[in-house]
């Protein structure tokens, strides 16, 4: 004789999730598109704005509002780079802290030294990031050279780059061989040195000597950097 079994749905944790969603597109927002899908929050803030002071404010109280009345599970965010951002990260941290809400964050980029300046804010900055449960890098280098000191903090490395055998690939070897139409290559990004555009554009070159039927596309707002002149 069987038994009888209860069959009970398996619980979903409430998600809150802050990030940048396209438009316009970048590859932060585009990275935040594919997570969104993934994880199918149950609340979302997207961040992916620019707007006045007041705009951001509206966020912050957004963010406050879903902490407080929705108590969400786990929060996911995309930490920001600039001092605005900054405030609106100390807030969504401490006030998680307070109500014990665990805390993901995903860093897609490294210059976050801009938010470490000057001293009082990066102290407030370093206090906050003690709430962090877990950060997201996109490579190992990156979490190595994570400039602030949060001793609990488990690292998780998601690589976003080309894989390493890239490297070993010489112009001298055998030619690709491309047996069909046009093919289209898209950069996404915003444009800026950094980012690779101009070694993009080298390649691109190169190889549209050998395959003219390539069609290079390029996508993405003009943007300086610490290697601009």
């Amino acid at each position: 004789m069987f038994g009888s079994y209860e069959i009970k749905e398996l619980y979903k944790p409430k998600i809150l999730f802050v990030a940048p969603l396209p438009p316009p597109f970048g590859g932060q927002a585009i990275m935040s598109e594919i997570v969104f899908r993934v994880l199918s929050p149950s609340y979302m803030v997207n961040i992916n704005v620019e707007g006045s002071i007041l705009f951001n404010f509206f966020i912050i109280f957004k963010i406050a509002f879903y902490l407080i009345f929705k108590r969400p599970d786990i929060i996911y965010f995309t930490c920001s780079r600039s001092k605005m951002g900054a405030i609106r990260d100390m807030m969504l941290l401490f006030l998680s802290r307070l109500l014990n809400i665990k805390i993901i964050n995903h860093l897609h980029g490294n210059e976050i030294q801009d938010i470490l300046h000057p001293e009082w804010l990066k102290k407030l900055v370093t206090t906050a990031y003690q709430g962090i449960n877990t950060t997201i890098f996109v490579s190992q280098k990156q979490a190595y050279e994570f400039p602030i000191s949060v001793p609990l903090m488990k690292k998780v490395v998601l690589p976003n780059c080309y894989d390493k055998v890239f490297d070993e690939i010489s112009w001298t070897q055998k030619k690709l061989k491309i047996n069909v139409g046009e093919v289209n290559i898209l950069f996404i990004s915003f444009l800026m040195e950094s980012k690779g555009i101009f070694i993009a554009l080298e390649v691109f070159e190169r190889l549209a000597i050998e395959y003219p039927h390539l069609r290079f596309n390029v996508a993405g707002d003009f943007r300086t950097d610490y290697l601009s002149s």
